[in-house]
């Protein structure tokens, strides 16, 4: 059997459990109904009364709905890309009377991770008059696609272009925000070094290259003769102990395989986006010191070189999962993303 511990992927190569089916658990009715959604976004109707399944949904992961006082109305549906989808979802501030919305942000989830896992972020940018959008991208959560898997980055930034689009048609308040988190946030450097439409973004934990990628590229192509994927290890990649519990024994949406067909996409996307120009664009970086899982002293490297105006917060003894960290961690990085999103 051959270990890999000390990497920022999770994983345990081992024959008897190569192939091993993901795990079972009982999983709430939403996890199927809601993938048999019949509408597009632009379908669907901005509502104060979601259906019973979506209501469900929001109420399992925590995030505001309609009897929230932060919240005027939702809407949910898919976004198309030629045979793909994935899953959109808005939110809509209460407003005062003459009040005018503060702007858009959309959201970029982290690697086996949804939209539907950071309610703290959403009911942050309701808070100061936000709408909010948050997707589920190809591979992860409701969305169409391998389970956590991509043969290439470049399929993100055609969905990503899909939401712009869509931006556009729906004539979203202005200043549009795009916030990513750890693979989210890859996704979110690469469109801003190469095509950026966003008035301002945040980088949270982004992924450039994993803890660990020295060695993980040393053994991807013995593994890759023998393996399709390999079984997915849970780490403590936060101090919220209870949000642990909660995507390794309750998230029916968590993927519970490795696969390596994502690694190798990483592993070309990783000298591509190191070698790109440098943008003079609004960023605020925002970074844990106790984060194990993406290597980022060496990231902050690369992404000062990139976006040499970036405005950058390091938040002490913070996990990787920075918007699902205790409540002091949590709210020190909300904080920071009000300075460096919020204030000119």
């Amino acid at each position: 059997m051959l270990k890999q511990e000390d990497t920022g992927f999770c994983y345990e190569i081992h024959p008897s459990l190569g192939e091993q089916e993901e795990s079972i658990m009982q999983a709430p009715a939403f996890k199927v109904s809601l993938r048999l959604w019949p509408h597009t976004f632009l379908e669907s109707s901005w509502t104060r009364q979601p259906e019973k399944d979506y209501a469900d949904y929001l109420s399992f992961y925590g995030m505001a709905s309609v009897d929230d006082p932060l919240l005027a109305q939702v809407r949910a549906g898919w976004v198309l890309e030629g045979e793909q989808r994935v899953w959109l979802q808005g939110f809509k501030p209460q407003l005062g009377d003459q009040q005018a919305a503060a702007g858009t942000l959309l959201h970029l989830h982290g690697y086996y991770d949804h939209g539907g896992l950071y309610p703290h972020l959403q009911r942050w940018a309701l808070a100061h008059g936000l709408h909010y959008l948050a997707v589920d991208m190809p591979g992860h959560g409701l969305s169409s696609g391998s389970r956590a898997s991509i043969d290439d980055f470049g399929i993100y930034q055609q969905f990503l272009r899909r939401l712009v689009d869509l931006l556009e048609k729906e004539n979203l308040p202005r200043p549009w925000m795009l916030s990513g988190f750890s693979t989210g946030g890859a996704v979110a450097l690469e469109h801003l070094l190469t095509n950026n439409c966003f008035d301002r973004i945040a980088l949270l934990a982004p992924l450039v290259r994993p803890f660990g990628w020295k060695a993980a590229r040393k053994w991807l192509p013995l593994a890759s003769l023998f393996f399709s994927h390999l079984p997915r290890k849970f780490r403590a990649n936060s101090h919220d102990a209870k949000f642990l519990e909660f995507i390794r024994d309750q998230d029916p949406l968590q993927a519970r395989r490795l696969p390596l067909a994502w690694v190798k996409a990483l592993n070309r996307w990783i000298p591509y986006i190191e070698k790109a120009p440098a943008a003079g664009e609004k960023v605020v970086i925002i970074q844990g010191e106790a984060d194990t899982t993406v290597d980022w002293q060496y990231n902050l490297t690369v992404l000062h070189r990139l976006v040499p105006t970036a405005k950058t917060f390091l938040i002490k003894d913070c996990g990787h999962h920075l918007l699902n960290e205790v409540s002091e961690k949590r709210q020190e990085t909300l904080d920071r993303l009000t300075q460096g999103l919020l204030k000119d």
